[in-house]
C-alpha cells in the first residue's frame, strides 16, 4: 500500500495442469471403405498426435470404435499412436482416440460417420422352371445382389455355342 506495508496470503495445494492436446486424429483412407476379410485384408491405419509441450510425462493412446450403441476398445492404452483398424462388419462407425498422460489427464478426439461397406456379391440367383424346358418356353430369372456402394444393377445373359447373348443389359430390374 502507500505506507509500504504488504500482506501475503498463501493458497495451499494449488495445481497447474497441462492436459494433453490432440493435434491430429486421421485415417489413412477416406470414408467409405470396404470390410476387411482374411482374403482382402483391407486395414485402415488410424494415427493420433499430441501437440508438443502438452501433457505431462509419457502419453498413452487408447483407440475405440462405436457402431450404434456398442462401443468397443480396439487398442487399450499404450504408447503406440497408431492402430490398424480392420472392420469385419459393414455400417457407420464413430472412431475415437483418447490420450492420457502420467497425471491421468485425458483428451478425446472423434471421427464421425466413417462408413464401412460390404463387398458386392450375389445373394441369390434363381429360375422359375426346372431344366429341361421346350424351346420357346418363357423363363423368369431372378437375382438379388447385396453390398457395394450404390443400388445394384443386374445384367442377365446366356452363352450358346461360345456366343454371349444379352437378355437384359445392366439395369436396376432384378428379374
Amino acid at each position: 500500500d502507500a505506507a509500504g506495508k504488504t500482506y501475503t496470503k498463501t493458497i495451499d495445494d494449488f495445481k497447474v495442469i497441462n492436459t494433453p492436446v490432440l493435434s491430429e486424429f486421421t485415417p489413412n483412407k477416406k470414408s467409405p471403405q470396404y470390410i476387411s476379410t482374411n482374403e482382402t485384408n483391407n486395414p485402415i491405419t488410424l494415427t493420433a498426435g499430441v501437440k508438443s509441450g502438452t501433457g505431462t510425462g509419457s502419453i498413452q493412446y487408447e483407440f475405440s470404435s462405436q457402431q450404434g450403441s456398442v462401443k468397443t476398445v480396439l487398442q487399450p492404452y499404450s504408447t503406440v499412436n497408431t492402430y490398424s483398424f480392420k472392420p469385419d462388419t459393414s455400417g457407420i462407425y464413430t472412431l475415437y482416440v483418447t490420450v492420457k498422460d502420467d497425471q491421468g489427464l485425458t483428451s478425446t478426439a472423434t471421427i464421425d460417420n466413417y462408413q464401412i461397406l460390404d463387398y458386392l456379391k450375389i445373394d441369390s440367383f434363381s429360375i422359375d422352371k426346372a431344366s429341361p424346358q421346350e424351346l420357346g418356353t418363357a423363363l423368369t430369372l431372378a437375382a438379388k445382389g447385396v453390398g457395394g456402394k450404390t443400388t445394384c444393377q443386374y445384367h442377365f445373359y446366356y452363352t450358346l455355342n461360345n456366343v454371349k447373348n444379352d437378355i437384359q443389359d445392366f439395369a436396376t430390374t432384378s428379374s
